[in-house]
């Protein structure tokens, strides 16, 4: 999250797949602990993802 132009907060996602869905994931950099955010439809192969800094 930017912030005037400066860094406040950060956060990193992962797409998995994980019982033949592919999921989108939440990550904490501090802990390693992943969160489930959303999925993809069936049948969808996700590979990577890319998202704006001031989003």
């Amino acid at each position: 999250m930017l912030r005037r132009g400066a860094s406040v907060a950060n956060a990193a996602y992962a797409t998995l797949k994980v019982d033949g869905r592919y999921r989108l994931y939440r990550v904490d950099l501090l802990t390693g602990r992943a969160t489930g955010t959303g999925e993809f439809p069936r049948r969808t192969q996700v590979t990577d993802m890319a998202t704006p800094l001031d989003a």
